[in-house]
């Protein structure tokens, strides 16, 4: 699990289509999906008007600078 990643944190997640969000951390789980783990995150997503949170794996997520 990537370590900078904790509850609270500001992070960017890319999928695979090109799509770059910037939201915040709900929660975070390890697990054996790419990256170690599976992170909660609140922002909004691409196709939306308003925030809701998805499940996001570890390997597409980095923390927000």
């Amino acid at each position: 699990m990537a370590a900078n990643i904790t509850t609270g944190s500001r992070v960017i997640c890319r999928d695979q289509v090109g799509n770059v969000v910037e939201g915040i951390v709900l929660d975070v789980m390890p697990g054996a999906c790419r990256g170690g783990g599976i992170a909660t995150v609140r922002a909004i997503w691409p196709g939306r008007k308003g925030a809701s949170a998805r499940m996001v794996e570890l390997a597409d997520v980095e923390v927000a600078a």
